[in-house]
């Protein structure tokens, strides 16, 4: 890999300057084929974004989507729950600092500031809140959960590792902890050790209850394995969780890389073309140009790009992620 630098470099910088060109499927094509001979490249997330807004590709995890963990109690300060979801972080904070110093000392009221100086991206702030909260004794494992996951949200995986693991030794057997857990390893690039707190979370999961969550983690897995490159892994950690959209699509990119690594680059294109009504179908479709240039097949893959033409700019994001 490091002696492709330079060459990822310059092969960026061109496929840039054709941004408005016609010259724009020769340099995808180029681009395409330049994969094929870097090792480990093919392991890279696509991250692809629509102008309307977040879209989910294989890789591309979407935080909104990890789920709220948000309980409202009838504690005392209930009524900030409120004003919390409606993201009225600076009422909050005001409204706390008004209280009387007994007050401001309440679990939940220190829990409600930890999650406002998240919203109001004071997270020192939040750091140094939090570490007055888990000095607390009978810390409700909620809150835990639902300050990791703020966290989360903001891809502060450090930051959602230190939440997890003091709320882990109120409760070893939290599986949105230990879900979350894995995330952030995922977050920092420690996929192997994310697969790991995966599993356990599904082993804390009453299998009777809190299907939705078991899905969200079944996929993840899915994803971790994919990028590992343990395709027929990959596969069996989504069996009996292929019916939702997003996983559908999911689950027939992952059939189709399994049969490349294979090599059965035609039962390949044959999953990938029924990608279509799915989140992941432009990542579908580089794919099978990926297949098309590896056979040589280059009209094709010409023919094929056409009509990847009007997601340009979602192609060459991916580039300034793959490129750095």
């Amino acid at each position: 890999m490091k002696n492709n630098i330079s060459s990822k470099t310059i092969l960026f910088s061109s496929f840039k300057k054709a941004f408005s060109t016609k010259s724009f499927k020769f340099l995808v094509i180029s681009w395409l084929a330049f994969l094929f001979n870097c090792d480990g490249l093919m392991a890279t997330p696509l991250r692809l974004h629509e102008n309307d807004g977040q879209r989910d590709t294989i890789l591309e995890k979407s935080l909104r989507d990890y789920g709220d963990f948000d309980v409202v109690d009838k504690s005392f300060g209930s009524d900030l729950d409120v004003e919390l979801y409606g993201k009225n972080f600076g009422f909050v904070l005001n409204y706390i600092d008004h209280l009387d110093s007994e007050k401001k000392q309440q679990p939940k009221i220190i829990y409600l500031k930890i999650r406002a100086l998240i919203g109001m991206g004071q997270l020192a702030d939040a750091q140094r809140e939090f570490h007055a909260l888990n000095s607390l004794p009978n810390v409700s494992v909620k809150y835990y959960e639902n300050i990791a996951n703020d966290f989360l949200r903001i891809k502060k995986g450090t930051a959602v590792m230190a939440v997890c693991q003091a709320g882990l030794q109120r409760d070893i057997h939290s599986s949105k902890l230990l879900f979350m857990m894995g995330l952030a390893y995922n977050l920092t690039g420690k996929t192997q050790t994310a697969i790991y707190y995966f599993d356990g979370a599904l082993a804390s999961l009453n299998t009777d209850s809190e299907l939705y969550l078991k899905a969200k983690i079944a996929k993840e897995k899915a994803v971790s394995y994919y990028k590992l490159n343990e395709y027929e892994k990959a596969k069996n950690s989504l069996s009996g969780f292929e019916t939702s959209n997003t996983n559908e699509g999911l689950q027939l990119i992952i059939d189709a890389k399994y049969n490349m690594s294979k090599g059965d680059n035609k039962k390949a294109i044959v999953l990938l073309n029924k990608t279509d009504s799915t989140p992941q179908y432009l990542e579908a479709k580089l794919l099978i140009a990926q297949m098309y240039i590896l056979e040589a097949r280059t009209q094709e893959s010409i023919e094929l790009l056409n009509g990847l033409e009007s997601n340009f700019n979602l192609i060459t994001t991916n580039l300034q992620l793959i490129f750095g």
